[in-house]
Parts: structure tokens; sequence; C-alpha cells
């Protein structure tokens, strides 16, 4: 009896991963067509991106980016091809959904900073850099200064000399 069981399970935990690829490949082809149904494709990834089974898989990830890529090439199509008014904030925002899925959300941003005056009056800038890098180094914030990049920079004005 408890082998029988042990098969239910092991059989209904199968076909529920075997589903989300389904769910995957349904996606992808649904995006492929020649007039796609972009909410119904993204519904069917956002269940796999979800689903434990599925959401480390590549082709996962791969399958969205590709919905988002199609969704803006459809657009650009609607432009140029058939002279029809252009979502331009469906467009972009399907751009920055592409490179989030793509990068699987593992990517940096950079952000320059300024000091400020009151920060960098009665001292000299060196000492202004380097105190600022002492308290950045205390948030856990990853970074680069000025003056990491300066040496960064002479280092390669230096190999190149070679």
């Amino acid at each position: 009896m408890k082998r029988v069981l042990f098969s239910m399970v092991l059989l209904m935990a199968v076909s529920l991963s075997f589903a989300q690829m389904k769910n995957v490949k349904e996606a992808k082809s649904i995006a492929s067509d020649v007039k796609p149904n972009f909410n119904q494709a993204e519904k069917l990834i956002n269940e796999a991106i979800k689903n434990p089974e599925t959401k480390d898989l590549p082709d996962t990830w791969d399958v969205a980016g590709f919905i988002q890529k199609r969704f803006i090439e459809e657009e650009r199509d609607k432009k140029g091809v058939l002279k029809q008014p252009f979502d331009t904030l469906k467009a972009y925002n399907s751009i920055l959904k592409m490179f989030e899925y793509y990068t699987k959300g593992e990517h940096s941003s950079y952000v320059d900073g300024i000091l400020k005056t009151s920060e960098t009056e009665n001292v000299n800038l060196m000492q202004s850099i380097s105190e600022m890098n002492q308290k950045l180094d205390k948030t856990g914030l990853t970074y680069e200064s000025y003056l990491q990049n300066m040496g960064r920079q002479l280092f390669f004005l230096v190999a190149a000399g070679y």
C-alpha cells in the first residue's frame, strides 16, 4: 500500500514539473505566432517563473526575455511598417523587463555621486574622498570610489606603455 501511495505522489510531482515545462514551451509558441497574445504568454511564463521546479531553468528565463523582445519587435513594426501608433511606455517597460529576465536580476547598477561642499571645506580633496570611503565602508555597500578608479586607470596607462 505504501509503495502505491509513494508511486502516486512521485507521479504527481513529475507531472506538475512537466506541466510547468509545457507552460514555458507554450509561452514561447504563443509569442512566436504571427499575431501573438502577449498577455497569455506572460501569464504562462510568470507561472513557470514562480514554480520551484522551473524557476532556476535557463529556458524559463530565456523565454521570458524572448516574449519581451517579441513585444518590442511588434511595437516597432506597428510604427515602421503599419504606420500605427507606437506605445512608447509599454515598449520601454518591456525593454526593462527583458533586461531583468536575461540577466535574471543579477546585474549591477551604477550611480554617480558628488560630495557635499560642506564635506570638502577646509580639507583637501583626497582627504575628503578618503573620509567618505570610510563612511561608505561601514554601510556594507559595494562601491567604487574616485581613488580606486584612478589607481586602476594609472595601472592600465602604465601597462599600455609596455
